[in-house]
């Protein structure tokens, strides 16, 4: 089943930038390989939607983070070993062609596709035998663990069918050539491919555990999608340095986290980390949080840095309004989301925004396998909840004023906000004295 989510949740998590190194994904990518890479962006556009597949998963990482074994593969051989391989499939004579027409040109005194050739030779023997040596010491570490199978697998090829303990790095004769040619892209190419995979896999679950290792990650556990419960402890968003870590819960009674706070107090970083957290989680990936334990969702939706559509003839506030419905048909489809809206209805007037974040809220409060974190500015709509949000729960992020000077805590604090410092910092900043 595919993990519905959408662009807009990908920007507002700043989640799959490979040309920045402030997203998530810039986060994880410490990898060797560019196949491990290819496979990271793969998973981070796949999460997972079956809590055992998810838990599986992050096992394998746990594993890893544990044993705390390094990649030792040469990046450089297994990229020319790499693109040999996958140039191969080819039948006997095929190879025996090929062999032949590159060493008779070398004898004409064109020698670059020979010497390439034996580099790709080389390389494969290399890459080989450095992998058959990290099995090993897997193997050795690890003992039982959820990829055992395959590792065993892997050094039963490498010792008894492709013999790499024979392999030498001695020079390599025209009949050496045509017989490891033969081999490596006729007889045994699939099973090398294979174990080219099993490279990104074991490259990519080291640089993931090392991440994790560093920056004192935690492995989240996926409970059923029949439950409706996230309960996170000193949950931090992995891109903000120094960041600040909140606990927060949320269950089938209390389904609808309601936040407020004043500007710059921290609203939109926390419901960031929260998003960042269930979207790593559902990768089966490690979370920036000392525990998290959260039941699996069919989608995650946000509307965090909604901005007006010109070229359609959207103003800020209707495209809020169409992002507003977009969920609303998700989750009026039965689907189990989890929700973020940050500051709803900022694109319109105090009425009307105040009359429409009391009735989506409400609405919304009734879907109980859905889980929402909702954040506004305007605090009088919290008054009339006391009649209709028996499922909504109230928490918010402290101002403290240091003389004329706010400050700001980023501890999440039960009840609801009545900073009130707009004109402060107005005033703070001179602003009526400069247009007098």
């Amino acid at each position: 089943m595919t993990f519905f989510t959408d662009f807009q949740t990908r920007q507002d998590l700043n989640l799959l930038d490979r040309y920045s190194n402030k997203s998530v994904y810039a986060v994880f990518n410490s990898a060797k390989t560019a196949g491990a890479s290819r496979l990271l962006e793969k998973m981070f556009n796949n999460p997972l939607t079956d809590y055992e597949a998810i838990n599986l998963r992050s096992s394998i990482f746990k594993h890893f983070q544990e044993i705390n074994i390094p990649f030792t593969i040469d990046a450089q051989a297994f990229s020319i070993a790499e693109t040999y391989l996958e140039g191969g499939g080819v039948g006997i004579l095929s190879s025996l062609v090929s062999t032949v027409r590159i060493a008779t040109m070398k004898m004409v005194g064109v020698s670059e596709e020979y010497n390439l050739r034996v580099r790709q030779i080389q390389s494969t023997l290399k890459f080989c035998r450095q992998l058959n040596e990290l099995v090993f010491h897997i193997i050795s570490f690890m003992g039982e663990n959820p990829v055992s199978k395959d590792l065993q697998n892997a050094r039963d090829l490498l010792e008894n069918h492709l013999k790499v303990i024979g392999f030498k790095s001695e020079k390599i004769s025209f009949s050496k050539m045509v017989g490891y040619d033969r081999k490596f892209r006729v007889r045994m190419n699939q099973y090398l491919l294979d174990l080219v995979d099993l490279t990104h896999h074991l490259d990519l679950y080291i640089a993931v555990a090392g991440v994790s290792r560093t920056k004192g990650f935690s492995y989240a556990l996926a409970q059923s999608a029949d439950n409706n419960n996230l309960s996170i402890i000193n949950c931090k968003n992995p891109l903000v340095k120094f960041a600040k870590g909140n606990n927060l819960e949320i269950n089938r009674d209390k389904n609808v986290f309601f936040l407020t706070g004043a500007n710059m107090a921290g609203k939109s970083t926390l419901m960031k980390s929260v998003g960042i957290a269930m979207y790593l989680a559902h990768m089966g990936f490690p979370v920036s949080a000392d525990e998290m334990i959260f039941s699996v969702k069919d989608g995650l939706y946000t509307s965090i840095n909604v901005s007006d559509n010109l070229a359609q003839g959207y103003s800020h506030y209707y495209a809020e309004v169409r992002r507003v419905k977009e969920v609303a048909e998700a989750v009026s489809a039965s689907k189990k989301l989890f929700v973020i809206f940050d500051e709803l209805f900022k694109g319109t007037n105090v009425k009307d925004a105040y009359d429409a974040t009391l009735a989506v809220t409400e609405a919304f409060s009734k879907y109980k396998k859905c889980g929402f974190i909702i954040s506004t500015h305007i605090i009088e709509v919290v008054e009339e909840f006391d009649n209709v949000g028996e499922h909504i729960q109230f928490f918010y992020l402290p101002t403290v004023m240091n003389g004329k000077i706010p400050t700001y805590t980023y501890n999440l604090t039960q009840g609801v906000s009545d900073d009130r410092h707009g004109m402060i910092l107005i005033e703070n900043e001179g602003i009526l004295e400069l247009l007098k």
